[in-house]
């Protein structure tokens, strides 16, 4: 896959503050990798390259195509914050001591964590809310000083304990190199390059964290259109910032190659009523489409979450479809009440997002992405664990975690299933044999029309590209929030304008935007109206 001119653009700027303002659909995680792969070409050390996003599988998904690129070289840092920061814990006595620890603390189980945080109410004779507790609103003087005791408490316990919380440690590994403690000298003049990707999905401790890395190349990724997680703290005002700061290079990523032009254009004209122009972006699509159908419908009695109705005229459209279709609702209730009409009908759906034989067949091809896609089904406490254990290994690989966390029931699951794969990649059977066992042993409807017969790598890389060719036909249900960074032929958005969903501000209409631009071919808006 090339690169278009804004993302040569992006690959190629030698600016110190880069920040890519890159819609849905616009190849961005293609021009982070490429941008990384040309500073190692022109003699950036990979071990002073940082690349951090927000989730277990983008960071493993990055790795293994970079290393897949990269074949027999140095691989850059490809980390969350959250397991970067615990990594530095982990490998780096000064960083424990400076935070109080003499070991490795252990990563709090919820359970540990609830008994620790009860224990601190008790001993603090905390008498706020715990709904202001949490949120830290509203604080009058005296619920403040409780606040900062209450915190003081529970950072004792979990000293006392030797444990700390993913939250903790983003927030005080954090504040350690925001105040330039001489523990984190070493990490400073390291990481020349730091590249962030999702970052209008960061929180003030990651952003102070980034800018505390002052000598420091920055390339930023992000779409502020896209943050729809300020509920757990995270905020688009640091681009929105950047995005006016003249000693910041601004590029965009204008070619959406996800969603036809119809789409595109309905997207741009609903986000630019509320988006600023400095960073707001404008998609332009790559090929045409059919319209998008809004349709006006009654809200739904007090006593449902949805008109049955409105989703027998969803699967009436979705039977004249091809593809992926996705039913996408702004509340569980909402898509359960689906899920119970589905089921009435003997309709059949999914609830798993994605599809996820694309990512097995991943799995059996990259053994990094493996890892990835496996560690992802760790608890906290027991991630925490495996980071722990990763470090103190040379070259902790899939051999390793296996013989550790193999008995986990769904990486045990999951493994049997890629060995499963592997094995009818690599047996002797005709192609059409090998299709039918791939459709019965993954319930999948698969049509394959190839007159060539492909074994091993080759079978699996063509089962991976015939399957991103959309053959597959699965109805997905869910929220819009599970949706994030997917993409299906088909979508349907339900109850546009009902009292959970009037996008009257911003994260509404952020989220109304992230369901719109998760359609490929077709988009279908249910808009309500009061009769």
């Amino acid at each position: 896959m090339g690169l278009n001119k804004e993302q040569q653009q992006a690959v190629d700027s030698n600016s110190d503050r880069i920040l890519c303002l890159a819609p849905a659909g616009s190849g961005k995680t293609h021009t982070f990798i490429e941008r990384i792969s040309r500073l190692v070409k022109d003699g950036v050390a990979p071990s002073s390259i940082l690349a951090l996003t927000f989730t277990n599988n983008a960071a493993a998904e990055m790795k293994a195509r970079y290393e897949k690129q990269n074949i027999g070289k140095e691989i850059p840092e490809f980390r969350t914050f959250h397991s970067f920061c615990y990594s530095l814990i982990c490998k780096a006595p000064l960083i424990r001591s400076a935070l109080g620890y003499t070991t490795v603390p252990g990563i709090a189980s919820d359970e540990q964590e609830k008994s620790i945080k009860e224990r601190a109410l008790i001993q603090c004779k905390i008498t706020i809310s715990k709904a202001k507790l949490a949120s830290r609103e509203g604080l009058n003087r005296e619920e403040q000083r409780q606040v900062e005791l209450y915190d003081k408490a529970v950072r004792r316990l979990m000293l006392m304990e030797n444990l700390i919380t993913f939250d903790m440690l983003n927030s005080q590994v954090s504040d350690l190199f925001v105040k330039d403690n001489p523990a984190t000298k070493q990490y400073k003049e390291q990481y020349i390059y730091i590249l962030s990707d999702e970052c209008q999905d960061i929180d003030p401790h990651q952003f102070n964290f980034l800018s505390s890395f002052y000598n420091s190349n920055f390339f930023l990724v992000g779409d502020s259109q896209q943050n729809i997680y300020s509920f757990r703290g995270t905020s688009n005002e640091y681009i929105k910032i950047l995005s006016k700061t003249p000693d910041w290079e601004k590029i965009r990523l204008y070619t959406n190659y996800r969603s036809t032009n119809q789409i595109c254009e309905y997207a741009n004209k609903f986000s630019k009523k509320y988006a600023d122009e400095s960073y707001w972006i404008e998609m332009k699509g790559t090929r045409d489409g059919e319209k998008v159908v809004t349709k006006l419908i009654e809200s739904p009695s007090k006593y449902s979450s949805i008109d049955t109705r409105n989703i027998a005229d969803v699967l009436k459209e979705n039977d004249k479809l091809t593809g992926t279709s996705a039913i996408l609702c702004r509340t569980n209730k909402e898509v359960g009440a689906i899920i119970s009409y589905l089921r009435d009908n003997n309709i059949e759906f999914t609830t798993n997002h994605g599809n996820k034989l694309y990512y097995l067949i991943e799995c059996a091809l990259s053994d990094t992405f493996m890892l990835g896609w496996l560690s992802s089904y760790l608890s906290s406490s027991k991630y925490g664990e495996y980071i722990r254990l990763s470090t103190q290994i040379k070259n902790p690989d899939l051999y390793w975690f296996l013989g550790v966390y193999g008995n986990v029931s769904q990486i045990k699951e999951d493994v049997n299933s890629i060995n499963l794969l592997k094995n009818i990649a690599n047996n002797s059977d005709s192609m059409s044999d090998k299709m039918a066992m791939i459709a019965n042993a993954f319930h999948i409807t698969y049509k394959d029309d190839s007159k060539q017969d492909y074994v091993g790598i080759e079978f699996l890389q063509h089962l991976k590209d015939t399957l991103s060719d959309d053959k597959s036909s699965e109805l997905y249900v869910g929220t819009i929030h599970s949706v994030k960074g997917l993409e299906y032929d088909n979508v349907f958005v339900m109850n546009v304008g009902s009292y959970n969903f009037r996008l009257t501000n911003e994260d509404e209409k952020n989220l109304f935007y992230v369901a719109v631009t998760r359609a490929k071919n077709r988009l279908f808006v249910y808009e309500l109206f009061d009769s």
